[in-house]
């Protein structure tokens, strides 16, 4: 260790040295480190950078928020996930009630199975945030499933069902009303179902959203995408919850605000939603990974304790 110490003590001189006389600036490949020399009078120093994006950035995981839950947010949303009462029936595998929540109306559809929920509300779900203009409902055209398979696997390379994979959804009132507009020749039971549910529970007329998920689902916290959704039904429903979640994200650094970006790009989203989605990914939902510093998953965790907050402010 002393032999090693007083080697590179040398190396440091000589390197000043030469960078002083010749004006050799010592670079070893930018994106790995820079060698400076600095001239301070009577001796000099040489310092070594190594930028952080070859030494600390990783693929990190965002865990789930509910270890940050207070026992109050906690019990209410356990209380919203196995309601009991006031179910109505939509179908032979889902249940549908509402709710008022901070000032906004809610309707919770609870299905049995994650399928049995995509193939309730895909299509609502696609005339909302659909990544295609052609399936947002201001398009004003109708689409089947079948053509939303068909665009999903040639632009987005996801084949099959691709629904069955989404485990919980968030729904304004109008892409209901576009369904039900006469454009689409036809809709299926659970559909027809869901539309005259709505309308019985005196909902059509009003502004609503719909959260819809299954308790039934093992890859993930059913929990935490509970609470991802209903994030989702504050954020456009209820104006000053809107505020102090866009007010906090201007916190967030752009360099996070990037990643983000990129990551709901990847995971399908409309550019349109990516601060909406951005708030409730950060808040609650499943696990995701994120390649980051150390230094910037805790920026993110310290964030998300703020995000629990305002949202238990408001509930």
């Amino acid at each position: 260790m002393v032999w090693l110490g007083s080697f590179v003590m040398r190396l440091r001189l000589l390197q000043a040295i030469l960078s002083l006389k010749l004006g050799i600036s010592f670079l070893a490949g930018a994106s790995e480190f820079e060698i400076h020399s600095i001239d301070c009078s009577d001796w000099m120093e040489t310092v070594v950078r190594i930028p952080r994006n070859k030494k600390n950035f990783q693929w990190r995981e965002i865990p789930g928020s509910s270890k940050d839950w207070s026992p109050d947010l906690r019990v209410k949303v356990e209380s919203l996930l196995g309601r009991a009462h006031d179910l109505v029936p939509v179908g032979e595998h889902a249940h549908v009630w509402t709710e008022k929540i901070a000032g906004v109306q809610i309707a919770f559809l609870r299905a049995d199975s994650v399928g049995e929920l995509g193939h309730i509300l895909i299509r609502p779900s696609q005339l909302f945030e659909s990544p295609n203009p052609a399936f947002r409902w201001a398009a004003n055209q109708a689409f089947n499933r079948r053509d939303l398979r068909s665009w999903y696997e040639e632009s987005k390379n996801i084949s099959g069902r691709f629904w069955n994979s989404f485990v919980g959804y968030n729904i304004p009132h109008q892409a209901f009303r576009s369904l039900d507009s006469g454009n689409f020749n036809f809709l299926s039971f659970e559909e027809i179902q869901l539309i005259q549910k709505l309308k019985e529970l005196k909902l059509w007329d009003s502004e609503f959203f719909l959260v819809g998920f299954t308790p039934h689902v093992t890859e993930v916290d059913s929990t935490e995408v509970f609470l991802h959704e209903l994030a989702h039904s504050l954020f456009w429903g209820n104006p000053a919850y809107r505020e102090e979640i866009k007010d906090l994200l201007k916190k967030l650094p752009s360099s996070l605000e990037k990643k983000m970006d990129r990551f709901l790009t990847h995971s399908g989203y409309a550019q349109d939603v990516f601060e909406d989605e951005t708030h409730a990914w950060l808040l609650a939902g499943p696990n995701f990974s994120l390649k980051i510093t150390r230094n910037e998953k805790s920026k993110i965790l310290k964030m998300r304790k703020k995000l629990l907050k305002i949202l238990e402010k408001f509930l």
